[in-house]
Parts: C-alpha cells; structure tokens; sequence
C-alpha cells in the first residue's frame, strides 16, 4: 500500500493520509504470530541490515514491497514487529533520510532519501511497534537524521508537500514535537507554513492524538536538547502554578509512584530453599530416603541429623549477614519541595509525578530525573551517580550533542543526586524505574545470581562421588552374589558401601568452615552475604576498583600552594584542619612568619567561600561545597579562619556582597569593607582569574605589572601542577576606595585585581591503599582503577598507589578512556595486550564491560565500588565489594560483601582469609575423602575374599559424622600458612582435584584400608575372634588411624615433626572429642547395641596403636619423596601449591 499523497477531505477515508493520523486505538494486534510472521521479519531485518551500508534503488524497491505486502496481507495494518526491528526501521531510514548529493556548494537531496522519508512516513503511521521506538527520539535526532531544510526545498512538488505532512504528522501526535521549530531551522520555516496551508486543518488535527494528555501522558526521558518552554509545554505544566492537585493524581495512577525498583531480599522460605537445593544436602536426602526404604531407620534419622545441621548452619548464616545489610541501608529521602496549585509544598518523594515542577535548594537531595528550567549558582554532586569527585555546575540553556554522557548533561539534574551549591528550579520528567538510578536498579532487580566457582566445584565432585557410588554398588552386588551372599545381604551391604562413598560431614564441614570464616572477617570490618563467596576471594585473580571513595578519601584536600612563585606543601588530611604549611625544606611555616603574599593567599582561601569547618565537642563537623571545604581547612591547618578576619585579629573586614560561582564566569568573588576601603577577593579558574587581573603580587610583596612572561609562568606552573592530577584554583585581591555598585559582576570584577597565586587540590589517596595495592601485586594479583574522572587525575593517583609505574604511564597503553573502549568490541576488548590498569571517563556500561572482557580472559574479578554507577559491574563480576558507609543501598544491595570501614586494605585482608578457606576446605576434602575411600577398599577387599562386611551402614554414618567431623572442622580453621599471600592466584579452572590430589587420596586410603584390614584378617583367621568382635576391632583400628591423619593432613608435603603440627588447638580438641565418640561407641551399654559394637579388651589397642604408627611412617616416606622430588626441580612453596 504506497502512501496517498492526496490531501484527504474525508477522515472516513481509510486509505487516506487523515485516517493514517489516527488515534493509535485504531491499530489492532494481530491474535497470534505464525511461522510466515517470522520468516517476513527476518527477510525486513536483512533488508534494512543491507540498506545500512548502501540505499541502492533495488534494496529501496524491495523494502517498498515488503512493506506492501505486509499491509495487504494484514487488511491495512502491518505486523507486530521485535522492538529490535522497529529500532532498526526507525535508524535506518532516518539515517538514509538526510542523504545528500557531492555537491559542495548546492548539496541535494538524493532519490534514495526521498524514497526513504516515504518509506519512514508509512511505517510510522501503520506501525505502533515504530510509533513507540520514535518516543525514544530527540527533537535534536529529528532535526540531525530527517534534514526537512533540503526536503522542503526539493523541487518536486509533491515530496515537499510529505515532508509537510510528515512534520505535521509529528507536530500533532507528539507533544515532544510539537514545537516543529526545533527540529526545522529558520530558512525553512515558510516552506513548512507553505505546506501546511495547503493542508486541510482537518487532516492532522486528531481527536485523540498520540501520547497527548488526553489519552496518555508524554514519554519521561531528559529533554537535554530541548528548550525550558517547550519541556513546560510538553508536559503541560507551569513554571510557577506547577500542576494541578486534581492533574497530579491522573499522573500518579499513570506513572505509577516514584520509588525505585530494588532488588526484592531473600525472605526466609526463599533462603531456606537455597540451602536445601545445594547438591551435597540432595544426596544426604536421597541417601537417607534409600536407608528409610530399606527400614534402617537409625541410619536414615543421622542423615536427616546432618542434613538438618547444615541447612540450619547455613541459614542463620545468611539470615544475620541480610540483616546487617538491612541495619547499614540508609534511610531514603521522605519528602520534596514541588510547586502544586501555585504554591511551594512538601510531599513524599513516592507522590512526585512527571511535570512537578521541583524547587532545589542547597543541601537537598534530588528527588526525581529533572530538566532544569531555573538556575541560580546551582552546583550538584554526582558523584553518587557519575564517580566524579568535583561539583557540576548547571545550566537551562539547551545542548544539542547525540549521545551525550551524564556527566556532561549539565542542564538536568538526577534522582539520590545532591544540590550542594545555589538554588534553582526543574520539572520532573522522569520518576521511580525511568530515572536513570532507576533504569541501573531495575536491571539489576532481574538480573540472575551466579554459583561461586567452589560451589560449582562441589556440586561436579558430589557428582563424580554419585557416579561412584552407583559403579561401586553394581561391582560390590554381582561380587556379592558371585561369593554366595543373598540379594537381601547384599542390597544392604551396597547401601552400606553408598554411605561410605559419600563423605556426609562434607556439607557441615564446609558450611562451618564459611561461617567461621565470615566472623574472622566481620572481625576485620566486612560483612559477608553469601557463605560460598569467601572462597571465591581467595581465587581473585584481578581487583577492579573505583577511584573515589575506594582508593581515595572521596573528599578534596589542597596539596599545595604556589604563592610569588614559590611552592608550599599542606600537611595532614584534607578532613579536618590538622596538618601545617611547609615550604621548600619540609619545615612548618608558622603564621607570623608568612610573607604579605603568602597571608593574603590565606585570607581569600578562608573569606572567598561559603564553607564551614567547625569544632562539635571532639568532632570536625564539614558543611559546604568540597573545593571550598578543602581551601578553608588549608586556611585554618595554617591558622587562619573567616573570624580571623572579620574579629579584629587580623583585619575588620565587614562583608558587603558576593558574586557566586557560575559555569560560564567560572570564578566566584567577594566584597568586604575594612577601615573605610572595599577588599575585593577572587577564586577560580586560572584562565578566569588571570583576565580580571592587571598585577601580579612577587616575593617581596610589591605589586609589579602582570606581563606576557608572568601570565606564561603561571601557565606553565597550572599545567604542571594538574599533569600531577591536581585541580589547579587561582587567587586574585584588590583594595580600592570605593564601587558605585558592590553587587554589579562587571564592576567588582573589572580588571583591576592582583594575582595572589595558585592553590592545587586533589582527591588525595587512603594512606593505607598504597600497601594494599603493593600486597596485592605480592600475590599476583592486578589491580585496575576505573573512574569517571579525567585520565590525567586517575593516571596521577594510579602511579602514587603503585598500580601503575612511570613507563607503563608513558607507554601509553595502560590508560584507556570511555569512548575508547565504547569503539572496542567485547572480544577486542577481552584480547587488548597489555590490558588498560586505569580507565578513564568510564560509563556504569564501561565498567561492566571491562568487567566482562576479564572474565572472557578467564580471571577470576573482584569489583569494588560506592556509587550507583558501580551497581551493575559489582554485581555481575565474580565477587561484588561495596563500600558500607559511602556506599548506596542499591550497591550493597548487589554486592557479595561490603566494607564496614570503606578500606581498600580490608579487601586483601579479605582475600587472605579466603585463601585461607580455600586451603583448608583442600585439607578437609582431601582428609574426608580419604577416610571414606578407607572404608570403600577395605568393604571390597572383605567380600571379595569370603569376609563378612566389616562395617554396617550405622557404624559408617557414626564414625563419618563423630569421628570425621571435629578433626575436619579443626581443619577448616587451620591458621593460615606463611606464604599464603605469596603465592599466584590458583587457576579457577581448576578442580579440587588434580593428577597429584587424587593420587594422594587413593595412595592414603589404601595405605588405612589395607593396614585395617590386616588387623581385620589377624582377629579373624588367627585369633579366632567373632564377627561382631573383629568388626568393632577393625572400625577402632581404621577410626583411630583417621583421627591422626588428621595431624598429617594440615599440610601435603611438610613433615608431620614440626612445630606448626600443634598450633591449632581446635584440631586438638577435635581429635579429644572423635576418640571420646570412639569410646561412647564401643563401650555404653544401649549405644553400643544400636551401632552393632561390643566392648574388646584393652590390650587390644596395642594393635590401634601400632596401626597408627605404621600409617603415619608411610605417610611421612610418601612427604619425603615429595620434597626430594621438589627439591631436584627447584620447586619452591608457592609454585608447588599451586601446582596441586
């Protein structure tokens, strides 16, 4: 169906333009999508993808026909198309729209952009899917893309008349655009009211036209491109009446209320079904389901024991760490101040809706995404959203760039963002999940949580353990059979085996070992969420870290003061005025001493501010911009506050009136009456300062002429005090007699002033990082910085902190920027060498894109972060680090584990205690895994040779739960070995088994079965002892040998006779508790009945004894031969840990 270009008289007329402008009521969904459907889209998706790279007249001509056919087919209405087709109809088109002939001079438009704008018209009108995707669209994009100036002007009369109809088209179904003067420039606008004379008033004007108030309310989005007015006019309200309290609830039930959409917390049922669904525990439920079906209640009730144990564990675990969660979320801001029925009111921020107009004021927090209309030296810190330290100053004026960043969209303020500075007023155009806090909440709210590569680990040995079981089971039934034995004996004796193969305290073990892990943590000020991902710490190969807030204090702090071209350095932190002035030598500058320069330096730095620094009992207590904080406090580390000046002490100064700080100006002045004589004084930028100045104060205090060759000095002296990443304020004075007007900005600035100097201010980094950072690389772990700052601050602080070096710095492929990365590829990003240690100016998308280019290479990636703007990278890398008291609820709310203190330092603590875990999780597997393989061999061997089982399934169960469990639970916090942070991340790819674990456990086990079998076959066939007898002689014998291997099993190569061997007083304990089971077992009347155990004479633990001893001599030959053989190839400590 091709467009009529006829005017329409009759909106009856179906096929006519009128009826294409229609209320979008009148477009029906089709009921269903058939096979064809598909096929025809995905024929229109290679139509358009080759229309992208060239608008040859046949690609145009099939476009035309498919668009007919759909329309034929479809009784007149197009198909529901993908959201991603219709994007790919709108930019395409739109793009091919605004081709244009070689000519430099008289450029036209070509054939296929005029048959694009009439292919983009009929799509948009029969399409909802392309009506929606246009929403999307800026007045900017229109005025970029479509091009109506070289439409209008074609010389075919009647394309100029569907370039009218389309602008019509717009100007009246889209509030948005309804200013068509936005996106037409001027030379054009008589073609438009040309066009649209000759078109009936009718044939546009709609009864219910798209998206207008009458039928549903504007898209919310940031109208950054778009004027104050027609913003106001967009969503019909008033600058000063605001809207109407009737109109606001017609929007709250349509918008929904303005809260964000958080991620929903685990409830209790939610946690306990995480516990149940964890591999090991289904085993023990499946194991204790077989037991009960077979009637051996007493070993199906100790498995329901343990499984109940773990999960309980586990659960309180989890529950406590979402409660201290809940107990850090800080409260949510309650109220705004919004213009309703011409008054300024306080309402619940839930109640604000799209079109309040929002009055800023200095210390609020910003309620809702807003389009400043009103500015008054309004200044916002985003740091929360964008990780810029420094304050935005905003404007109203419109900015016309297409993909512009938050950081640079300085006409429109954020939800959580805070007014700091100034005054101001916005109408809200966006609420709750629109917002863009809103839009990073919401995606992490659905996004799905991944398992810790130890709980991956675990679940593929539950597996392997299954697998042997089930192939062991079969081998020991047909062997029984072959020996004689019933199918009754030996479907007991396989269930028996079973029990044996799965080693039940695993899952307490480890569940224990977390928990007590997650309270050594808590000890070192972090709060673990979830259990599993301590260990995943201990295998982080890479820290992805924030700048500010993380690695630095998040506060600004002067660093330095260049005054009559001599440079003082400023002592102490820059949050609290402690710390002193030095000069060149390092020594303190004492107030008295100060040079006229230096004093007046001082005095502009405490006067020339709004900021407050004062004493509340012990406690400084800061309120004011950063910049301003960190120049008053340098003011008083040097003795000097505003009082000093204003009381007598150092002058009467008598304030008279103030120019603030504006983005355009970019300097602030100040006006004070002292003895009869105006004292102007001036901050800023250099560049801003030095051109009000006339005068440049020297060393001996004389004001001598500023010249090319000083105005060059200070140049050079600002450049290299920021290529050190430092923000670079200059200061300015004047004296005169009188102003005609004090509060006039050309008056009190006029070029007249002197230069003072430069003060250099900087986000300063935590003392603590440096060695932090220095540990880290110690343990082969990188560290990447990754800012919303600029590359030279974040390269400055990087090469302080370690993390970069001087020649990786000049090599210039380790400092990488956003836009750099945005034109990389994820695989190209993924196979970048070297990979960037800094990245600059980065979007909340770059961070989660560095963040899965490391993961792509295989590392295993800690991200740490406060911000919103570190939500989305935090959650979805390996383990997720928030900040506790500067981070936001959403990113603590993503994160694995949060930082009570905010210290990068806690983080390698943090990843010291999981290699710890992770060591001792090796030695506890290895340790169960070998007792219970104990049990397996000696079972075969027994029936294969004629004997009776020597075990049954209850005596398996106790001695793998009272005699197993302490000694591995002492292993779980075996202290950490001394080389623990020397060692390379452990390959994540790796199991917990290895060519060398596994030889281990099978070498082990054997060498306990086949010395407790010996005993077993002794008491037997020589000394003639009964069943029952040599059954509880052999299970003390094999339980007694495991109890001491514990001792052996703290470490795989070092000799048992060490001191290290007794340091752990909880192994100790452990091996006292297993033997007192050992001995409840076999000799309380009652107890000993239920485990099939009778008492054997005392002597005959001579033969426990020797046993033991026989085991720990092989054991010890077996570490022998491992340092020999580690010792002929040179192979330290750390290299041999990690190759097993």
């Amino acid at each position: 169906m091709s467009l009529d270009l006829q005017r329409p008289t009759d909106l009856g007329d179906v096929s006519n333009l009128g009826q294409s402008r229609s209320s979008i009521s009148d477009f029906r969904r089709p009921v269903g999508v058939d096979p064809h459907q598909i096929e025809a889209e995905a024929e229109l998706r290679d139509v358009l993808q080759r229309l992208q790279f060239s608008a040859s007249p046949i690609t145009l001509e099939r476009l035309q026909e498919i668009y007919e056919t759909s329309m034929n087919e479809g009784g007149g209405v197009l198909p529901v198309y993908s959201r991603s087709t219709a994007e790919l109809i709108v930019d395409v088109l739109m793009l091919r729209c605004s081709e244009k002939t070689q000519s430099m001079l008289h450029p036209e438009i070509t054939p296929a952009a005029k048959h694009s704008m009439r292919l983009f018209f009929q799509f948009l009108q029969h399409s909802e899917q392309v009506q929606d995707v246009l929403e999307t669209k800026s007045a900017h994009e229109l005025k970029r893309t479509l091009k109506f100036e070289r439409h209008l002007k074609d010389p075919d009369r009647e394309h100029v008349l569907l370039a009218g109809d389309l602008i019509a088209y717009l100007s009246t179904n889209y509030p948005k655009f309804a200013n068509w003067e936005a996106y037409v420039p001027p030379d054009a606008y008589h073609l438009v009211k040309e066009s649209f004379e000759d078109l009936p008033k009718e044939s546009f004007e709609l009864q219910q036209p798209r998206l207008s108030m009458d039928s549903r309310p504007p898209t919310t989005g940031l109208y950054y491109d778009t004027t104050p007015e027609d913003v106001l006019k967009i969503f019909n309200t008033s600058a000063t009446e605001g809207l109407s309290s009737v109109e606001c609830l017609e929007r709250l039930r349509i918008y929904g209320k303005n809260a964000l959409p958080k991620p929903k917390p685990p409830g209790v049922l939610t946690i306990l079904k995480h516990q149940l669904m964890d591999f090991m525990v289904i085993i023990l439920i499946v194991a204790a389901v077989l037991s009960a079906a077979l009637m051996d209640y007493i070993a199906a009730g100790a498995l329901i024991a343990v499984v109940t144990v773990n999960v309980l564990i586990g659960f309180t675990q989890e529950l406590k760490a979402e409660r201290a969660l809940a107990s850090l979320a800080s409260l949510q801001i309650a109220t705004g101040t919004v213009i309703r029925d011409g008054e300024q009111v306080q309402i619940e921020n839930e109640l604000i809706v799209p079109g309040d107009i929002i009055v800023l004021q200095d210390g609020m927090m910003i309620s809702a995404d807003a389009r400043i209309i009103e500015v008054h030296s309004l200044q916002v810190d985003e740091a929360i959203l964008t990780g810029e330290c420094a304050l935005v100053s905003k404007k109203v004026e419109p900015i016309y760039v297409s993909n512009l960043d938050l950081g640079d969209t300085k006409n429109c303020a954020f939800m959580s963002t805070l007014v700091a500075k100034g005054r101001g007023k916005a109408v809200v155009v966006a609420t709750g999940g629109s917002t863009e806090v809103g839009k990073i909440s919401g995606a992490l709210a659905s996004a799905k949580t991944e398992k810790t590569l130890l709980q991956k680990k675990l679940a593929s040995l539950g597996r392997i353990l299954v697998l042997i079981a089930v192939v062991l089971c079969l081998i020991m039934f047909v062997v029984g059979l072959i020996r004689g034995f019933s199918v009754i004996d030996m479907v007991h004796i396989s269930v028996s085996l079973a029990v044996s193969v799965i080693p039940e305290g695993l899952a307490i073990v480890v569940t224990l070992s977390f928990s007590f892990a997650a309270q050594s943590i808590a000890k070192r000020h972090a709060i673990v969420r979830k259990l599993p991902s301590i260990e995943s710490l201990g295998s982080v190969s890479v820290i992805c870290s924030d700048k500010t807030g993380t690695l630095t204090e998040g506060k600004m702090k002067c660093e330095e003061v260049w005054v009559a071209e001599k440079k003082y350095t400023v002592s102490g932190p820059g949050s609290k005025p402690e710390g002193d002035i030095l000069n060149d030598v390092k020594a303190k500058v004492h107030a008295h001493e100060m040079s006229k320069s230096l004093l007046d330096a001082m005095m502009v730095s405490a006067v020339c501010a709004n900021a407050q620094v004062t004493l509340a009992g012990s406690e400084w207590v800061l309120s004011g911009a950063p910049t301003e904080l960190a120049i008053v406090v340098m003011a008083q580390k040097a003795g000097f506050s505003k009082t000093t000046f204003t009381d007598g002490t150092h002058g009467n100064l008598e304030f008279v009136s103030e120019i603030p700080f504006d983005s355009e100006r970019k300097r602030m002045a100040v006006v004070y009456q002292n003895e009869g004589e105006m004292v102007i004084m001036m901050k800023g930028a250099p560049e801003r300062v030095v051109e009000r100045c006339k005068l440049f104060r020297n060393s001996h205090g004389e004001d001598i002429p500023l010249t090319a060759e000083i105005t060059q000095v200070i140049e050079d002296t600002g450049m290299e005090m920021a290529s050190r990443g430092l923000r670079v304020l200059a200061l300015g004075q004047r004296t005169c007699h009188s102003l005609s007007d004090p509060t006039s900005a050309q008056e009190v600035e006029a070029k007249e002033l002197t230069f003072l100097g430069l003060v250099g201010i900087i986000d300063p980094p935590r003392e603590e990082v440096g060695p932090a950072v220095a540990a880290c690389h110690a343990a082969g772990i990188g560290v990447i910085m990754i800012t919303g700052d600029h590359q030279i601050t974040a390269s400055s602080i990087a090469k302080q902190l370690g993390i970069m070096t001087e020649e990786e710095e000049a090599a210039g492929t380790y400092v990488r920027r956003g836009v750099e990365l945005d034109a990389l590829s994820d695989e190209d990003l993924a196979s970048m060498e070297p990979f960037p240690k800094v990245c600059a100016r980065v979007s909340p998308e770059n961070k989660l894109k560095i963040v899965n280019a490391l993961k792509a290479r295989g590392e295993v990636v800690a991200m740490t972060g406060d911000g919103v703007n570190d939500a989305p990278a935090i959650k979805f890398a390996n383990i997720g680090i928030a900040m506790g008291i500067t981070g936001t609820d959403l990113t603590k709310q993503s994160a694995d584990i949060i930082l009570l203190d905010d210290c990068f330092a806690t983080i390698v603590a943090a990843i010291e205690e999981g290699r710890r875990v992770y060591d001792n999780i090796r030695k506890f597997v290895l340790y169960l895994l070998s007792a219970n393989s104990a049990e397996i061999w000696i079972m075969l061997f027994s029936i294969t040779i004629g004997l009776p089982p020597p075990f049954t399934s209850v005596m398996i169960l106790w001695a793998n739960i009272f005699a197993d469990i302490p000694p591995a639970l002492a292993l779980g916090v075996d202290p950490a070995e001394p080389d623990v942070l020397s060692r390379l991340p452990r390959d994540p790819k790796a199991g917990i088994f290895n060519a060398w674990t596994a030889s281990l456990v099978l070498v082990q086990g054997i060498n306990m079965a086949l010395i407790s079998a010996i005993v077993y076959i002794i008491a037997l066939w020589v000394e003639g002892y009964e069943v029952q007898m040599a059954r509880t002689l052999v299970y003390a014998t094999l339980t007694s040998i495991q109890l001491v291997h514990a001792f052996s099993s703290k470490s795989v190569r070092a000799t048992l006779f060490r001191r290290a061997t007794l340091n752990n007083k909880w192994l100790l304990g452990g091996f006292c508790i297993s033997f007192i089971c050992l001995l409840f077992g076999i000799y309380t009347p009652g107890v000993n009945s239920v485990l099939e155990l009778v008492p054997f004479p005392i002597w005959d633990w001579l033969k426990v004894v020797a046993a033991c001893i026989c085991h720990l001599a092989v054991m010890e030959f077996i570490k022998l031969l491992f340092r020999i053989n580690a010792s002929l190839q040179n192979t330290d400590d750390a290299k041999f840990y990690r190759e097993i």
